[in-house]
């Protein structure tokens, strides 16, 4: 969508020759003749045509204005974007890891797509053979859903508690040094990832930065104390959780060094928050005389070496899924490096000069470019630029195009113009735009002119999964369109509604569904609480009665406290549940199947009194809404050969059971379906 304008001025040429012949009299009275042979109508008419045409410009912000208004709130239309992959390295006839520099490229079977990896790394000669998860007790040996390409698997297992591992096992020791490996772990869409990690950190510097504030304005107690029960956490003066740490549950990563016993691997750092996230695993690997064969409870694969992940501390709303782990990664970009600089030509000392490069399209913002004067030595500093709208005319400035690989200079006006006889050459990078989108097992050749470390025959490239992030250049329409929308988010919370929003949107922390109440306490449900806002916060499992950890409400407080007014306190809390059980009588017609329409009328009502998909409108249960015997008798009566229902009862938490009478529940409760006892019986009657 775009932005609305006015229009400024609705006068057209008649209008302004008449307003212009009407002022003739007051302003010269000797002046008789209107008609159009006298010279100075003429020049009214003139002035007409030129206002006009002053108007209609005025009228029509061109797109450098447009630009230049969406700098103003901080946006900026997108040049293209490039994408990125996970790659993966196996090497054969090597004893030792290898190292494999930044900027090694690896490109499709017909050389169209070329990738360049981002960071130095080491690839092992061990291999990942086998990958085992779930409880000690019962292991599943989850290795052929690890290496499918649509698997999943459920690495502390379906019920995760403290003390559950993922064992992954390793055809040889890792490395004979102390070098850095690299894990990557594939858990929900990569784009929706990348996202949520951008917020997480976001949001994680944003609260330091407030702490840092706050503790040089007052003096900051190294640990909170009982008399600041309910002073927000950044307002303690102590540190604020890590980014990448899971708001409840802590792995740790550990390798088998002898007979019973598991060290901690060193250095490590885990970007996958406990495999809520995807993201790269790193460590530093044991010495080779460190690590011994086997460790698998039960003794299997006693031939293998194996580091595990053991859920610590904790516990999760919903049990982690992984699509994938894989060993030797590393991320690759689609924006290549030349083989080394282009030479354009000579600068001719004229505005506008312009240039073709050999190769295209180019990485916005990655050509470096060099203007060197004719006899000179020195070399003069460029920046590259996507407009010309805010280059002053004395800027070493010129402009490139990725799409088409032109280089533009200045006009004297907007950027200086070269030097005439400089010699110009430019360095740059290949790749952006959706071509770099590669599907899954697309980059697996390495290209010819890039430097590897071995030969090329004793090491294999893959590519587990799609590129993502490719993107071409934003269109000024959509840029405005994006500004309004952002400009139109909730960033603070004002309404109820606004608090349910901002509970919802808490980057890495699950929240199903949230509600807020005014003025009421939870603690103190009897008496209103002026300036209370409660929030109810639900996770998305387990679906009969979801049920957040501490540590999921304190994350939806945090991210909530700083957007809070300052008069107002907030409260963040789990639903209370009321199991409703239901008992009816349903008389149907005869040839009705008893055994399935009981059956029929079971899952009816328990899709009912679902708190998250239930409710009149199927999209939750209401917080606070009671339970209607009317409702439930229209649906049991809706059901198909139900004739009437009578024998009616609802029954809360196991209490007395009902007739004819509804449930009530607190305000930030919610119902969950009991157990239902639903007879029928055979209506001998006319239908």
């Amino acid at each position: 969508m775009t932005l609305p304008l006015p229009t400024l001025d609705v006068r057209t040429f008649t209008e302004m020759v008449e307003e212009g012949r009407s002022t003739i009299p007051g302003s010269a009275p000797a002046w008789t003749d209107f008609n159009y042979h006298d010279p100075g109508i003429t020049l009214v008419d003139l002035l007409a045509w030129l206002t006009e045409q002053d108007i209609y410009r005025l009228d029509r912000v061109g797109d450098a204005g447009f630009r230049s208004f969406l700098r103003l709130a901080g946006i900026r239309p997108r040049p293209p974007l490039v994408a990125s992959t996970i790659l993966t390295f196996s090497i054969s006839n090597q004893a030792d890891p290898q190292l494999f520099p930044a900027g090694v490229q690896v490109q499709s079977s017909d050389g169209t797509v070329v990738f360049q990896t981002a960071e130095d790394f080491w690839a092992s000669p061990s291999a990942l053979n086998n990958l085992f998860a779930g409880p000690d007790a019962a292991l599943l040996d989850c290795t052929k859903q690890n290496q499918s390409s649509n698997g999943h698997f459920l690495p502390f297992g379906s019920n995760p508690v403290v003390g559950n591992s993922m064992y992954l096992g390793f055809s040889q020791p890792l490395a004979d040094q102390a070098v850095k490996l690299f894990l990557y772990v594939w858990v929900g869409d990569p784009e929706t990832d990348k996202a949520t990690r951008a917020r997480l950190i976001s949001e994680w510097k944003h609260a330091k930065e407030a702490t840092e504030q706050y503790c040089r304005e007052e003096d900051c107690p190294e640990n909170p104390n009982a008399s600041m029960a309910g002073t927000p956490p950044f307002l303690w003066g102590v540190d604020i959780p890590e980014w990448w740490l899971h708001y409840s549950s802590r792995t740790v990563w550990e390798f088998y060094a002898s007979p019973g016993v598991w060290t901690p691997l060193t250095r490590v750092t885990d970007e996958t928050r406990a495999f809520t996230l995807s993201g790269a695993i790193s460590f530093l690997a044991p010495a080779s005389n460190l690590q011994m064969q086997g460790g698998l409870p039960g003794g299997q694969a006693p031939t293998l070496y194996f580091i595990r992940c053991r859920l610590a501390s904790g516990g999760y709303e919903c049990p982690p899924d992984i699509r994938r782990i894989a060993f030797n990664t590393v991320n690759a970009e689609h924006a290549a490096n030349i083989s080394q600089s282009e030479d354009l030509g000579i600068s001719n000392g004229r505005a506008q000069q312009s240039f073709p490069l050999q190769h295209k399209p180019v990485v916005a913002h990655s050509s470096k470019l060099t203007v060197r004067a004719a006899g000179s030595l020195t070399k003069s500093p460029w920046t590259e630029e996507i407009y010309w709208d805010s280059v002053g005319p004395h800027a070493n400035s010129y402009v490139l195009t990725p799409e088409t690989g032109q280089i533009t200079f200045g006009d004297g006006r907007a950027g200086r113009v070269p030097q005439a006889g400089a010699d110009i050459e430019v360095q740059y990078q290949v790749g952006g735009g959706v071509a770099g989108n590669a599907p899954a097992c697309t980059l697996k050749v390495p290209a010819p002119w890039s430097a590897w470390p071995i030969p090329v025959a004793d090491f294999a490239v893959s590519q587990p999964f799609a590129a993502t992030g490719g993107a071409d250049a934003e269109l000024l329409s959509s840029a405005l369109g994006r500004a309004y929308a952002e400009l139109n988010e909730v960033s603070r919370a004002v309404t109820l509604s606004d608090f349910q929003t901002l509970a919802e949107a808490v980057p890495g922390v699950p929240v199903a569904r949230a509600f807020a109440l005014a003025d009421y306490d939870p603690d103190f449900p009897c008496f209103p609480a002026a300036g209370c806002v409660t929030v109810v916060a639900l996770p998305p499992c387990p679906d009969a009665q979801p049920q957040p950890t501490t540590g999921f409400l304190e994350a939806v407080a945090r991210y909530l406290e700083r957007r809070r007014p300052i008069t107002t306190e907030v409260r963040v809390v789990g639903a209370s549940y009321t199991v409703v059980s239901v008992s009816a009588r349903l008389n149907v017609a005869s040839g009705v199947a008893s055994p399935a329409l009981a059956q029929q009328a079971q899952a009816a009502l328990a899709a009912f009194l679902n708190p998250l998909h239930g409710g009149p409108q199927q999209a939750g249960w209401p917080v606070g809404r009671g339970v209607f015997s009317a409702e439930i008798l229209a649906l049991l009566n809706g059901l198909p050969g139900v004739v009437y229902v009578d024998a009616l009862t609802l029954q809360a938490d196991q209490g007395p059971k009902l007739g004819c009478a509804n449930l009530t529940i607190c305000p930030h409760g919610l119902v969950a379906s009991g157990q239902h006892q639903i007879t029928v019986a055979t209506y001998r009657g006319k239908t």
